[in-house]
C-alpha cells in the first residue's frame, strides 16, 4: 500500500513540475520573416548567413532571440529552443554579418552599419500571440 501511494505522489509531483520545465518555451510565439532591401523591396538574398537578433523591450531582464538569414532572405527565430520563436511584445532588432569563429574575421557589411545595433537600427517589431510573419527593411551601405 505504501508503494502505491508513493508511486502516485511521484507521478503527481512530476505533473506539477511539468509547467515549470516547459514554461520558458510556452512563453514564445512562432516568428518567421524576411529581410528586404528598402530600395527594391526584394528579399536580401546576399545577406545569407547574417544574424538577426531580437531584444525584448518589455521584459526585465531583456530576452533575446536569434535567427540566421537563409539564401532566400528568410529567417526563423529561436529563443529557448531551435525555432521556438520569440517572447511576445515589442522587440528591438539588430542585423549583423556572420563571423568566422576560426579566424574571428567578420564578413563584409552589405547593409548600413546602423542596423548592427539595437539603439540605431531603426528596426522594431511587435510579436503577437500566434504565428508572426515579419518583414525587416534594411538600407544598403551609404544610404539613409
Amino acid at each position: 500500500m505504501c508503494d502505491f501511494h508513493t508511486g502516485r505522489l511521484a507521478v503527481l509531483a512530476a505533473l506539477l513540475m511539468l509547467p515549470t520545465l516547459t514554461g520558458c518555451s510556452s512563453r514564445t510565439q512562432p516568428v518567421e520573416g524576411v529581410v528586404v532591401f528598402a530600395d527594391t523591396r526584394e528579399p536580401a538574398t546576399t545577406l545569407a548567413g547574417y544574424l538577426v537578433t531580437f531584444e525584448s523591450v518589455e521584459h526585465e531582464p531583456a530576452v533575446s532571440a536569434t535567427g540566421v538569414v537563409q539564401a532566400d532572405g528568410r529567417f526563423v527565430m529561436s529563443t529557448f529552443a531551435q525555432k521556438d520563436g520569440a517572447v511576445a511584445g515589442k522587440q528591438r532588432v539588430a542585423i549583423t554579418p556572420p563571423v568566422d569563429f576560426n579566424s574571428g574575421a567578420v564578413a563584409p557589411w552589405l547593409i548600413h552599419r546602423r542596423h548592427g545595433q539595437f539603439a540605431t537600427s531603426g528596426l522594431e517589431i511587435e510579436v503577437k500571440p500566434g504565428r508572426n510573419d515579419v518583414k525587416l527593411e534594411v538600407q544598403r551601405p551609404g544610404r539613409r
